[in-house]
């Protein structure tokens, strides 16, 4: 969401690769023998770039890369390639376009040595390469946001949560279901559904909805709140 509205302020054309998504060779193309030379098939992601950039209607292109440490190793390393020499298997990558990466954080990084995430960490050389961003939830920001109308959150669920900061991010609870902004999203959406068709749906079948993103005590203490 913050690389989409970077893209959208200052006008870049953003292309998304899903690191975990990719299998090895994928991204660096396949080799293909022609006039006895072996090519490499150029991945339709990188093709989207350069037709952009023909095009001139973007001066910049984001390439932005998820999941970073959730893929294969071999993976990460063509896609580091990429990265840090801009260029692989004959392809280059443009001037214009800036590389931005995500990444789940590791239990050996500051303040996640519970982490539960499943990551490939990367060696000291290739973190070295990056700048690193570490990027937190902010129930004031999380509220500007849904007050923005870029989304359509209901005023009970900004009112809630207004009450009940802590209720936006719980990644340390103890049940199977945490909450998050991004599962608060979800349930905003569900409950613009529900409200349209409350004959449809019962409140049980909605509040079974809300207890699938949020768990179960930040569900019923929601279900109450509304009701």
């Amino acid at each position: 969401s913050l690389v989409k509205s970077i893209a959208k302020k200052n006008n870049y054309y953003l292309v998304n690769i899903d690191a975990n998504l990719l299998k090895e060779g994928e991204i660096g193309g396949l080799p293909v023998v022609k006039n006895d030379i072996t090519i490499y098939a150029t991945h339709y992601k990188l093709i989207e770039i350069n037709n952009v950039l023909k095009e001139e209607k973007y001066k910049n292109v984001i390439l932005f890369i998820d999941e970073l440490n959730r893929c294969d190793h071999t993976v990460a390393q063509e896609l580091m390639n990429l990265i840090l020499n801009r260029e692989i298997n004959g392809y280059v990558l443009d001037k214009r376009v800036k590389v931005i990466a995500a990444m789940n954080p590791s239990n050996k990084n500051d303040g996640y040595y519970n982490s539960q995430y499943e990551v490939v960490d990367m060696d000291p050389a290739q973190e070295d390469r990056f700048v690193w961003i570490n990027l937190d939830s902010d129930i004031k920001e999380w509220i500007k946001w849904a007050m923005s109308g870029e989304v359509d959150v209901h005023d009970h669920i900004i009112e809630f949560l207004s009450n009940f900061p802590e209720y936006l991010n719980v990644p340390n609870s103890n049940e199977s279901i945490n909450a998050t902004p991004r599962s608060w999203e979800r349930v905003a959406k569900a409950y613009n559904v529900y409200l349209k068709n409350t004959e449809a749906y019962s409140m049980d079948i909605f509040y079974n909805v809300v207890k699938g993103n949020l768990g179960v005590s930040i569900a019923t203490d929601f279900i109450n709140y509304i009701k």
